[in-house]
């Protein structure tokens, strides 16, 4: 998995989106010889507000075929607008807990009083599709704690 953290407020959006490019260039082809099992997510981390979702919108609009998004899960309601399956996985508690007891996530966090996490089986499934899955973290949700 290649994590990169946007916490420096000096580094341009520009100069990120180059250097993450530069670090997987096989990744990144639409002529990778990599079987896109063999992909490995792409962590995109840094604080609320950060520039992670600029960048990841960049990435889709530059490479619409390369990249995917995993859906998370959420323990909170979906707000106006919001589809289920779309802009989250809405569950219950016990069913967060579940799937946090049989180990079906590779990460999960606390934030804000609501469970969030990013299913084995979401990224997989975007990975299997053939394009990089990429992955938003919040920085300071206590994720690391437990990422896989």
């Amino acid at each position: 998995m290649l994590v990169l953290n946007l916490s420096r407020r000096s580094i341009s959006l520009a100069k990120t989106a180059e250097c993450l490019i530069a670090t997987r260039p096989r990744y990144f082809s639409h002529h990778s010889k990599a079987h896109p099992v063999d992909r490995r997510p792409v962590v995109i981390s840094g604080p609320s507000g950060g520039g992670k979702s600029t960048l990841i919108q960049r990435l889709f609009q530059e490479y619409p075929s390369t990249f995917g998004f995993s859906v998370s899960h959420t323990t909170r309601k979906a707000r106006p607008g919001e589809e289920d399956g779309v802009a989250y996985h809405f569950v219950d508690e016990r069913k967060m807990e579940d799937l946090i007891d049989g180990d079906q996530f590779l990460e999960h966090a606390t934030f804000s009083g609501h469970h969030y996490g990013t299913s084995k089986l979401a990224v997989q499934n975007v990975t299997q599709s053939g394009r990089i899955c990429i992955l938003d973290i919040d920085l300071g949700s206590g994720v690391y704690e437990h990422l896989d």
